[in-house]
């Protein structure tokens, strides 16, 4: 059987340059956050759009179900030496549609975090292009460190014997070459040197997310990427103190969460 994995992250943790460093792995399918579309635009749309209803276009076509069939259908292709699918941790946060009813027990997990602060720098950054407003609820909606906890959690109580595999890119940025390889040796891949320097203009399967300004905003930086880039500078406490305060009380809650799941992350 070949390797099946998701690939679970919240928003802003360089989860998209991860997808496309290891889209590279030669005749890998991959699927990029269309359970995404279907909590936000899909026809059982649970998502909330940061209370900006204007910018939800509906796609009748992404719904779980078909989603789950899409999915499925990934391993079939001729050629395909295993799956990849990328997913934020609150895609699966309706009311109907859980992990346990659309994740078969064929995947292996990998969870990916970054540098805490770094991942707030970046959401707050993103939510200033957008005009979106930065409170505590939002960075809630997006980037809840303990909904993305509760997805290991879910897959630990499970016990159907995955692998589950915690990485931090900002790790992964300082070694990437060593990261990847040990992705691939973990998950039964075939490493691939492209993972390390893919260039811009190569083949993602990122290009296919239909909504233009989450495509522009939210992933342009990575889809433009050519390579892993170091990850940025950041002081923690003066960066900390620069965000409202009820930011900063959501995030001491979240911290705490981020800092379970880094202590299970590899350190190579």
């Amino acid at each position: 059987m070949i390797p099946k994995v998701i690939i679970w992250a919240t928003p802003r943790s360089r989860c998209t340059v991860f997808h496309r460093s290891v889209e590279q792995i030669q005749g890998v399918q991959t699927m990029y956050h269309f359970y995404n579309i279907a909590f936000y635009n899909g026809i059982n749309r649970s998502g909330k759009t940061l209370g900006r209803p204007e910018v939800r276009v509906v796609f009748d076509n992404y719904s779980y179900d078909e989603l789950k069939t899409k999915m499925e259908g990934l391993a079939k292709k001729e050629g395909a030496t295993g799956v990849i699918v990328s997913e934020h941790q609150f895609s699966f946060y309706g009311d109907v549609y859980t992990i346990d009813n659309i994740v078969s027990d064929e995947y292996d997990h990998c969870i990916l975090i970054r540098n805490f602060w770094c991942t707030l720098r970046s959401l707050r950054n993103v939510f200033q292009k957008l005009n979106t407003a930065v409170t505590a609820n939002n960075f809630d909606e997006l980037c809840s460190f303990k909904q993305l906890y509760e997805v290991y959690a879910n897959l630990m109580k499970r016990d159907l014997k995955q692998n589950i595999l915690i990485l931090n890119t900002s790790r992964v940025s300082s070694d990437p070459e060593k990261y990847i390889k040990h992705f691939c040796t973990h998950f039964g891949f075939t490493y691939n040197p492209k993972c390390k320097n893919w260039g811009a203009d190569s083949y993602s399967s990122v290009r296919e997310y239909p909504i233009k300004y989450i495509r522009d905003y939210y992933c342009g930086t990575a889809l433009n990427s050519s390579n892993w880039m170091p990850e940025e500078d950041i002081n923690e406490e003066e960066f900390k103190h620069s965000l409202p305060k009820e930011i900063q009380s959501w995030a001491d809650e979240q911290i705490l969460y981020w800092e379970k799941l880094n202590d299970l992350s590899v350190i190579l």
